[in-house]
């Protein structure tokens, strides 16, 4: 709702998330066994605009494939020795957009640039009022690869069972959003006093959007932001 409930709406928010996952097993010989796993899976979800085509809506999908090989050998009835090696790969995109195109709009490259697309995508209009902000869209991308490698040794002695391994893990990620920030923006403000005869707050009998349907901005401003790319190692031993 919005404007002291002078607005209702209600939209649906679909989503979906698959899983898919193949295996196989190979038993070479008595003493030597393989076992290779591979998963894929998918979710996607939608939450749209109801009040406006200036109101963002995000359309949020991800894909995530696992890839994993285990061998173990029976050294002895006493023995056995496991080794595992495996990769993740994670790619995610949730784009926030407007059903608009501000190809036309007059701003200066600086502004698009902040934007980085005029499709989509438009300059995010504080109306100072109980709907806060039309405009906007965003881009936030996660780019994810972990590989993992590990080894342990188990030997029964009588009625003891001693163990050994190492385990070492490798985390790549890249993204491409600032932390839910979004990659860039421009904002402008207005404020009442624009149309109203009162400079000191006056209370919410005119509207703040009014001021920039006038094309009087008072403010605006820009900010982007380079998404950090990462690794991070682990390694352990027992």
């Amino acid at each position: 709702s919005s404007h002291s409930s002078n607005y209702v709406g209600t939209s649906l928010n679909p989503s979906s998330d698959d899983r898919w996952t193949g295996r196989l097993d190979q038993n070479w010989s008595a003493k030597h066994m393989t076992h290779f796993t591979l998963t894929r899976d998918d979710n996607k979800s939608l939450t749209p605009n109801w009040l406006s085509a200036l109101q963002p809506a995000t359309r949020a999908w991800g894909t995530a494939h696992t890839v994993a090989l285990e061998h173990t050998w029976t050294v002895s009835p006493s023995m056995l020795l496991d080794l595992r090696a495996g990769v993740v790969r994670i790619s995610s995109w949730a784009p926030s957009v407007v059903n608009a195109d501000s190809s036309s709009w007059p701003m200066t490259k600086l502004i698009i640039n902040l934007l980085g697309t005029t499709s989509g995508r438009v300059p995010s209009l504080s109306t100072g009022d109980t709907t806060t902000t039309l405009g906007g869209g965003n881009v936030n991308n996660n780019f994810e690869t972990n590989v993992s490698f590990s080894a342990s040794l188990q030997k029964l002695w009588g009625k003891h069972t001693f163990k050994v391994g190492y385990d070492h893990r490798r985390y790549y990620a890249n993204l491409y959003s600032a932390f839910g920030a979004g990659v860039g923006s421009f904002t402008e403000a207005t404020l009442r006093s624009v149309t109203s005869q009162s400079y000191n707050s006056p209370p919410p009998t005119g509207m703040g959007f009014a001021s920039f349907l006038l094309g009087d901005v008072t403010t605006g401003s820009g900010t982007q932001f380079a998404g950090p790319a990462s690794l991070q190692q682990y390694h352990a031993a027992y």
